[in-house]
Formats: C-alpha cells, sequence, structure tokens
C-alpha cells in the first residue's frame, strides 16, 4: 500500500483520539485524523496544481518537530514526489529555520509555523508563501497515479528507501520501542532525518499511533498543558513515552 493508500485506511477507522498533537511554548494544537487528511489534501493540491511538481521531484521538508511538518512530508508521498535530505530541487520551510537559510538554487516554499497555520505577512523575495497559497485548494485529493511498489520515496544520499522498505523499519523501531500499535508517544528533540520521518509521517499511518511533537518547549513548562515523565533531549530515539494532562478550562 502507498502512504496515500494508508491514510484513506486509517480514515475509515479512526476514532476520536487525534493523530498528531503539537505542543510548544506558543500553544498546543490536536489534529484528527480527518483534520490532517484534510490538511494533506489541500497540500498536495497546491503541489500538484500550483507548483505542478511533476511525480519524483526532489523536495525537501525542513520544519522540525512542527505539526506542518508531517503534514507537507504526506502531501510529498501522495504526490509521488522524492523527499530528500540534501540538494532539493524545492524546500518546504519556515523563515526562521537555519536548513532553510542556504538552499542554493532550490524553489523555497515558506510554511509558517504560526499555532493555527496563518500566513507569514512577509516572506523572502523570490519565495512563495505556501501557507497562503495552499488555503485556496481543495480538501478532497485523488491521485492521478499511484506509485509503483518499490520505488525509491526517501533520499538520503548514502542510502534510498521505498515506501515498502520505510514501513518495515517503522515496525521495527515500534517493536525495538514497545510501543503497541495504536499507542500514543512523543518526539522531543531531533532525531535524524530518517528516524524523524518514521516516527512523524510512518508510524501514525502504518500502525494507527498518535504523536506527540514537543516543538522548542522546556519540560517543566506549565500551562495549558503539562508533560510529565520526560526523558529531556538525549542519545535515545523516543526518550520516554509521554503522558500529558491538558487544563481545557483554560
Amino acid at each position: 500500500m502507498s502512504y496515500w493508500q494508508n491514510l484513506q485506511a486509517i480514515l475509515k477507522t479512526s476514532g476520536p483520539k487525534p493523530i498528531y498533537t503539537w505542543v510548544s511554548d506558543n500553544g498546543r494544537i490536536e489534529l484528527s485524523v480527518v483534520t490532517f487528511a484534510n490538511a494533506v489534501s489541500k497540500a498536495s493540491n497546491f503541489i500538484s496544481e500550483g507548483l505542478e511538481l511533476d511525480p519524483g521531484t526532489r523536495v525537501k521538508v525542513a520544519l522540525g518537530n512542527h505539526w506542518q511538518s508531517p503534514v507537507w512530508a504526506a502531501a510529498a508521498f501522495s504526490t509521488n514526489l522524492q523527499l530528500v535530505t540534501q540538494e532539493s530541487e524545492v524546500t518546504f520551510g519556515s523563515i526562521e529555520n537555519e536548513a532553510t537559510k542556504s538552499i542554493g538554487g532550490a524553489q523555497f516554499v515558506v510554511v509558517s509555523k504560526d499555532p493555527f497555520g496563518m500566513p507569514e505577512k512577509q516572506i523572502p523575495i523570490g519565495a512563495i508563501n505556501g501557507s497562503l497559497e495552499v488555503r485556496s485548494y481543495g480538501d478532497y485529493f485523488a491521485p492521478v497515479e499511484v506509485m509503483p511498489a518499490g520505488t525509491e520515496v526517501f533520499i538520503t544520499g548514502k542510502v534510498n528507501y521505498s515506501w515498502e522498505q520505510l514501513s518495515e523499519l517503522a515496525k521495527e523501531l515500534a517493536s525495538s520501542q514497545g510501543l503497541n500499535p495504536g499507542s500514543r508517544f512523543g518526539i522531543f528533540g531531533t532525531p535524524d532525518e530518517l528516524t524523524s520521518l518514521l516516527l512523524q509521517v510512518v508510524l501514525p499511518v502504518q500502525e494507527g499511533h498518535s504523536v506527540v511533537l514537543i516543538d522548542q518547549m522546556d519540560p517543566d513548562f506549565e500551562g495549558n498543558f503539562k508533560v510529565k515523565a520526560i526523558d529531556p533531549v538525549t542519545s535515545t530515539v523516543l526518550g520516554t513515552p509521554l503522558d500529558l494532562e491538558t487544563d481545557y478550562s483554560v
């Protein structure tokens, strides 16, 4: 199954549990599977109709642990693009992200890291305001073609991976961390790009996991939410799974 087929499958069985929860000093956002799929559809339509990117175009997503990161990576997979870790033809990133300040000749699509996705008011000359443009595209998307099995979709410069290989690696990673299908876990810190992709993008649709994206947050922060039993940035992949408490009265 392709990424898009996996996403459609969990849409049919998803309950009220969020597929993504993004938390930072600036706020907290939850995305249900339906909301996430709508965002992916709009981004996919923008990529195929607005940017007119051909299948196989090399793109980079440089958005860290923000909830926009899995949206644009998922849209890239859904439109048969190749995600790369090095030189790209198009980069989806925020204006303050260091990784987007030296993108060479790549087309720069600005994705806002505002908690609610509000577009940036000013962007670099020559860039495209992706968070603004994407709003005018539909929330229904139908892939023109499904990428053949075995097609390389993630290019690292050392090893290239097909969707099928990423799916197997994600299952192995979940098993090694004691994560049962459908469980909830958090990402705090910056794993390597392959691990980030497996955790942020592959596991949620492959195994039905719910992911908590901790973005630029002090682990002792107390506000509308607090994070308990967190293992601050370490050399481990996941650290300690997160238990979130939310005060909905605020």
